[in-house]
């Protein structure tokens, strides 16, 4: 797991392989840095495995802690550098999960996503008409597999946890704990690998912008966390 706990940690899933936490201690990130807080997720991703977790594209601010999460004005997002260890999927299993907030729900907003080389692609978005949709492209021709949820019922200014869970061949999607219906599947076999930036608040090709708040982003690998309706974990404040 990369990121660092405020206090001991204790057990730790072996199968957890990034957990982001965005909400311990209010800062303002200026100028590309942060508060010196060793106890800050953001601060310890940043300063152990890359030096500039905070990539901006055309948007003046970059993404703002708040009091409960990391805030997107629908303009900018986080880039994280390829790490095998967290993504490249390929056949196996795995539990993508995080806590969001949308302030708006009439726009597309991106969630996360990986661009590769070639043009291939992954992303998990809320769509305008308020379906999730989760896509992978293996290549620049090749046409992306989809899995849609039909409508989701979600509200502005409300917290949902979200997760993304693949086991063997079955793709299934969690709100709030609550297995979605699928309306479009099409087969998602071998995962696109490469050497693609995740990006969290926005699409691959950086479309589609997350407005709102995001926390409690985790990646597990070679697992499939929730195979039924669950209760969601709590979301750390």
């Amino acid at each position: 797991m990369i990121g660092i706990n405020k206090g001991a940690l204790g057990a730790v899933n072996p199968n957890l392989k990034l957990e982001l936490k965005f909400n311990y201690q209010t800062y303002t990130d200026v100028a590309a840095t942060v508060a010196a807080n060793t106890n800050d997720y953001v601060r310890a991703w940043r300063s152990t495995v890359n030096s500039s977790l905070f990539t901006q594209s055309t948007d003046a601010a970059r993404p703002q802690r708040v009091s409960d999460g990391l805030y997107f004005d629908g303009g900018d997002y986080v880039a994280i550098a390829h790490n095998s260890g967290f993504m490249d999927f390929g056949t196996g299993n795995f539990t993508v999960e995080a806590w969001v907030n949308f302030a708006n729900t009439t726009t597309e907003n991106g969630i996360f996503s990986q661009q590769s080389i070639s043009n291939t692609h992954v992303f998990l978005r809320k769509n305008t008409n308020n379906t999730l949709q989760f896509a992978a492209a293996t290549s620049s021709t090749a046409v992306a597999n989809y899995v849609t949820a039909s409508a989701i019922s979600v509200a502005a200014n409300t917290w949902y946890h979200i997760a993304l869970v693949r086991n063997g061949s079955t793709v299934s999607m969690y709100l709030s704990g609550i297995s979605q219906t699928l309306t479009l599947v099409t087969a998602i076999g071998t995962m696109p690998t490469g050497t693609g930036d995740l990006y969290i608040g926005v699409e691959y090709d950086l479309s589609g912008y997350f407005v709102g708040k995001i926390t409690d982003f985790r990646i597990y690998k070679g697992v499939a966390q929730y195979t039924a309706n669950f209760t969601p974990p709590t979301r750390s404040s």
